[in-house]
Parts: structure tokens; sequence; C-alpha cells
């Protein structure tokens, strides 16, 4: 029992004060950890130099296939709306297997699969991304026969020496109303670099559809000479308008020489 009654509020007030204060700080402390975002991804936005670009599309110039590793040698055409192919040429049978893929952008490799990232800037733009476990397993590519023949003259339309197969291919994704520039592997998982007309993002796929994981700019990056190149050291290398993005493991340089287009 307290001598003094002050004593006592005083002392009883302390205690009540110190204990709302601690349920306060943990409260703040639970809240702030929880809202805190946490960049997986560095992104910097610079202006290219001359030199740089001048180095990038050297290497542009320079590349003789779209993809290659040890076993494939991999090429891809484009007829727009009317259809495009990827082809695996094995190097050492020289057999050429294909599938459609309306128009190819990137071929990413992981665990011993290729994912084949495929984008077509038409009426909404679309995006498709098929995953290869094994090229043998796909159609061995033939040119169909020509719809006329008029002497030495062969007459086909467009798109008709393009793919119609999907055979031995896994769709991961097929979507209207976004564009994709590349895919890129960080730490084993497939991460792509899309637009939708307004924005570009980081994104990954769940349930067959992209989830937006983080802002590279507010502004769309698409460009009709859109292509991918995986340089020597590591680096992906997209052509965007105006300028290129750089991916190197969890840094991603964006590289503009122009405003980009909003």
């Amino acid at each position: 029992m307290c001598n003094h009654i002050y004593s006592c509020v005083g002392g009883n007030l302390f205690s009540t004060m110190r204990s709302l204060l601690y349920i306060i700080l943990t409260i703040i402390s639970v809240t702030t950890s929880s809202g805190q975002t946490i960049n997986l991804f560095q992104v910097t936005d610079t202006i290219l130099t001359e030199k740089e670009k001048g180095r990038i599309e050297k290497l542009k110039k320079g590349r003789t296939v779209f993809f290659e590793d040890d076993t494939y040698s991999v090429t891809k055409t484009c007829s727009g709306e009317w259809g495009g192919t990827i082809r695996f040429t094995d190097k050492k049978t020289n057999i050429e297997y294909s599938s459609e893929s309306t128009c190819p952008v990137s071929v990413t490799k992981r665990d011993g699969e290729y994912i084949i990232t495929s984008s077509l800037a038409h009426l909404s733009g679309s995006t498709e991304i098929i995953k290869i476990s094994d090229p043998k397993s796909m159609n061995i590519f033939q040119l169909p026969p020509p719809r006329k023949k008029k002497g030495k003259k062969v007459f086909r339309y467009v798109g008709d020496d393009e793919s119609k197969s999907k055979t031995g291919t896994e769709t991961l994704l097929d979507s209207v109303g976004v564009l994709t520039l590349a895919s890129f592997v960080f730490e084993r998982e497939l991460f792509h670099v899309v637009t939708d007309f307004k924005k570009t993002y980081i994104a990954k796929i769940e349930n067959k559809k992209f989830v937006i994981i983080e802002l590279i700019c507010n502004e769309r990056t698409w460009t009709y000479d859109n292509d991918a190149i995986v340089t020597e050291d590591g680096h992906i290398i997209i052509t965007i308008h105006g300028g290129y993005i750089d991916i190197f493991e969890n840094q991603l340089r964006l590289l503009r020489s122009i405003e980009l287009t909003r």
C-alpha cells in the first residue's frame, strides 16, 4: 500500500503511459514493416551516349542468329498479323524444327527449357509466351506447296511460309492489350518487360496472366524494331523507342536519347 496518494497516482500514471507508449511504438513498427516496399530490381534512367549507342548497334549488326547454345541455332521469321515462326536447327544433324510464334522477340533458356516470347503490335496488341522442353518434339519444318505455279514462278500468299504447328510447345500466356519487349531470368524466376501503351513495367506470370512487379517508366517503349540481344557477359539489351533497356541480374538501365512518346 502507498503511504502517499500522490505517489500512488503518479506511479500508476507513469506505468500506464509507459504501457501506452509501448503499444503505440509496436503498432508503428508493425505498420511500417508491413507497408515497406522492397524493390526487387534497381531501375535507373540515364541518357544514352553516342559511344554506348555505337557499341550496341555494332552488337546488333554482328549477330548472325536470333539465339544459340551448344545444341541449337535459333532463327525467327515474322509476317505480322499473318503469322510468325521460331526455328531450332540442330547443329549436329542440321534438322530444322519449328513452331508457330507471332512474332518472336526473345528466347530465354531456363533449366534446360526454352521460353519463346512473341509480341505483335497489331490492333490492341498481343503477347504469347510458350515453353519448349525439347525442340526435337516439334514438327520438322516443311515449306507448304505453292498455291499456284506458272512456269518457273511460284505463288504464295504472305504467311504461307510460316509454321502453323504448335506441336511440342506449352502455352504459358496468351494475352491481348499488352506488348512484351523481352523475357529474362533472375534468381531462376522468369520475368518480362511489358508495356500497356501507357507505361512500361516488369511483370511475371501467375495463372497464365501478367502480374505487375515494378514500374520501369511512365511511358510506352514499344518499337517495331523490337529485339533482344544476350551479350557474352550476360547483359540483355532490348531495343525500345528512342533507346535501349540494359538488364544485368537485378540492375535495369533505361538508356534513352530522346523523350519517350507518351
